[in-house]
């Protein structure tokens, strides 16, 4: 993320790239007023990205933030996501437990938002001034960095007002280290990122998601 040139190998690394990763740089993101994490195995290190968004008023304290996720194919029979996310959040990095609302249904990065946009229009304890996702001024999509552009797909399919949105990729440097400028040099990374590809062509042509 950044602005940072991206020195690829080749044009077909180059092409597969700038397709999935769409995150916006850091540089160029408005403040929020809203922003759905989406869940994964990732869990402190999300809070922690979160926490920076936060330090760098990005997210801001009057921002709501909708955790969503329940159990997933990577961490089945596990405390759900949403749940573990909002703990981590509270303890690890003094995130405010009012900011935070749990989304515990979804298992996919469609159900992240379907459920999320439900949540919103639903739950008038916590959205009474903002009960449609038209009432935000601009919403940011928090989720891992290559599955970015389903997500895309995924908010367009839902009819998310895609011009309020921007998205921000997590890259676990740590373990799986699936990011933009180096998934090419890792053979589990490259398998995820094949993966991803076709699973944006079933998807697509199954009706769950939208390039339109």
């Amino acid at each position: 993320m950044g602005s940072t040139v991206i020195q690829y190998p080749n044009e077909t690394i180059r092409a597969i790239s700038e397709f999935l990763f769409v995150e916006t740089p850091i540089s160029e993101l408005e403040p929020c007023d809203l922003a759905i994490v989406l869940g994964s195995d990732y869990i402190d290190g999300t809070m922690a990205e979160v926490r920076m968004l936060l330090n760098q008023g990005i997210i801001t304290p009057e921002s709501k933030i909708i955790l969503s996720g329940a159990t997933g194919l990577l961490n089945t029979g596990k405390e759900k996501e949403c749940i573990r996310m909002y703990r981590s959040g509270v303890e690890k990095f003094h995130i405010s437990s009012e900011q935070m609302i749990m989304e515990d249904r979804a298992t996919n990065s469609y159900q992240n938002l379907e459920y999320a946009k439900e949540l919103i229009e639903s739950d008038r304890d916590h959205f009474t001034d903002h009960s449609t996702l038209d009432s935000y001024q601009h919403i940011l999509l928090i989720g891992k960095s290559f599955m970015l552009r389903r997500v895309e797909m995924c908010a367009r399919r839902l009819e998310y007002p895609m011009e309020k949105l921007s998205y921000y990729g997590i890259v676990d440097r740590e373990g799986k280290n699936i990011g933009k400028d180096s998934w090419w040099l890792d053979p589990f990374a490259v398998k995820r990122v094949y993966g991803e590809i076709e699973r944006i062509g079933k998807y697509a042509t199954n009706g769950d998601l939208s390039a339109f």
